[in-house]
């Protein structure tokens, strides 16, 4: 379901995507222009703002995704930013005063202003998040940057390029330290796409046991 604009000043709400499912949003918590596919929570002073959002996530304590994709399962920290816009740096200044953008209570003249709105906003690239995945307190994923899925991005950690499936990384910028599981488990998993089903699909699955899991959902 698509938000055009949602913002909470009052305690938690809930908003219907249909009839089974709903987005909590806690405490000023917001939505600006986002597609949501179903159970999702967004926890107080966080933001999801131009993003298409896979049901079965959350989001942390003042957080904030913009002009990304997130997969479904996938769970996101507190104090988090994850695509968003960057400032130009080949323009003469890095300020979005350059297309017009806030500046009306500038005091500029109105032949300036029109002359500042000449200029196009840059476009910022789509940043994608695969399912399953979790992004740690206080780290920064850049715009641009695809983490697949069932990567573990750990806290305070920097993104600067794409991660592979089911790695672990830490650090800034973040380099791959391990993996989830060993090499065969993971094909296994990217086969199953588990993530694809809903959550009562998945009632018999040992979640404890990896191994039996995997045989479960490959049955």
């Amino acid at each position: 379901m698509f938000i055009d604009y949602f913002k909470n000043l009052e305690r938690d709400a809930t908003i219907p995507v249909n009839n089974l499912t709903t987005v909590r949003v806690a405490s000023h918590g917001s939505i600006i222009a986002s597609d949501f596919q179903g159970c999702y929570n967004i926890e107080s002073y966080s933001c999801v703002n131009r993003s298409s959002v896979g049901k079965y996530g959350g989001l942390g304590l003042h957080s904030y995704i913009s002009d990304s994709s997130l997969g479904r399962y996938t769970f996101i920290g507190s104090r988090v930013s994850i695509g968003g816009f960057e400032h130009p740096t080949d323009w003469l200044s890095v300020g979005a005063f350059q297309w017009g953008q806030s500046v009306q209570e500038w005091g500029l003249t109105g032949d300036l202003t029109k002359h500042l709105l000449t200029f196009p906003k840059p476009n910022p690239e789509k940043t994608y998040v695969g399912s399953d995945c979790w992004i740690g307190n206080n780290a920064i994923v850049l715009s641009g940057v695809k983490i697949s899925h069932g990567a573990i991005v750990g806290a305070g950690s920097v993104v600067t390029k794409d991660l592979p499936p089911f790695s672990i990384s830490v650090g800034n910028p973040a380099k791959v330290i391990s993996y989830r599981f060993k090499p065969e488990t993971i094909e296994k998993l990217l086969e199953s796409s588990w993530w694809d089903r809903d959550i009562e699909d998945l009632s018999q699955i040992n979640f404890k046991d990896i191994d039996q899991a995997v045989t479960q959902l490959l049955a």
